[in-house]
């Protein structure tokens, strides 16, 4: 039995609880979980997942005041389509870092007014790559999950992602198209997406779906073992998921349901995101450094 002090962690720790059991396991878990109490006991010797009771694990982190997951959301002038985003955020995450890169817009005062917890950090360059290796190097979870801010990928479908990796997974990538092609997505899109991914797969020997997502999830822990940042700037998911399936990291493909952006320009002209992720890709598998 474990007992757990109530207070601001008792829907993190239901909504912890409901996300990460099986459903078979749910029963046991609520005739034990009276959240409207002082404590919330929770029996969890029935209950293994994946080998593991890694309820208890959740459970021994949340009362040790540490942050289990955090959430990296790179920007430049997305205020319009944060107030779709940031509240759907599931309240077990524990840290959401906003990663700015000099908006001329309000995007700052408005994630600020709709999460007064938030950790807003100035990129110190340019490009979503080094936004998000500003993040990830700021990041004080466990877990690490990346998101787009532009409303594409939903924040209500993370479960998804740390499942995997709380049964023994270092790294779950998100795929636009295992579910079907994307609504309103170009057909140039989906053609350069397809290519770009037969390339990766031909030569590094995956069946993936996709290779450009912005929606994945891993261990912190793991990035020990690759080095994620390439000597020309570019570090974009390419080559996030090269170097994993480089360094031989046990991954898995998710499917999530792609939303079409909903307010802003995008950053970046498809062709010129679709060379940079051949060029990445050809290096890594015969140039790498």
């Amino acid at each position: 039995m474990v007992e757990v002090s109530a207070g601001r962690l008792d829907r993190r720790l239901a909504l912890k609880v409901q996300t990460l059991c099986p459903f078979s396991a749910l029963n046991t878990v609520w005739r034990n979980l009276d959240v409207g109490h002082k404590t919330l006991d929770l029996e969890i010797t029935n209950l293994n997942i994946g080998g593991e009771l890694m309820i208890e694990y959740e459970l021994n982190k949340l009362t040790n005041g540490l942050s289990t997951i955090s959430v990296i959301i790179c920007t430049l002038n997305e205020a319009e389509n944060l107030p779709h985003v940031l509240p759907k955020i599931p309240n077990w995450v524990g840290e959401v870092i906003l990663v700015d890169g000099h908006s001329t817009d309000n995007t700052v005062e408005v994630a600020l007014k709709l999460r007064s917890d938030i950790k807003v950090l100035y990129q110190p360059g340019k490009g979503k790559g080094d936004a998000l290796k500003c993040g990830i190097e700021n990041a004080t979870g466990d877990i690490i999950v990346t998101l787009d801010a532009d409303g594409a990928t939903p924040p209500e479908e993370m479960s998804k992602f740390i499942e995997p990796l709380l049964n023994g997974y270092d790294f779950t990538k998100g795929s636009r198209f295992a579910v079907g092609l994307p609504q309103g997505k170009p057909w140039y899109r989906i053609l350069g997406n397809w290519i770009i991914t037969l390339t990766f797969n031909l030569l590094f020997f995956r069946r993936y779906t996709d290779l450009c997502s912005g929606y994945n999830a891993f261990w912190r822990k793991r990035l020990k073992d690759i080095n994620l940042w390439s000597s020309d700037g570019f570090e974009n998911e390419p080559l996030i998921n090269v170097r994993a399936a480089k360094a031989r990291l046990k991954v898995t493909e998710v499917g999530y349901g792609e939303r079409v952006r909903i307010g802003g320009e995008v950053k970046e002209r498809s062709w010129r995101q679709g060379l940079k992720a051949i060029k990445t890709i050809l290096r890594e598998r015969f140039f790498p450094a």
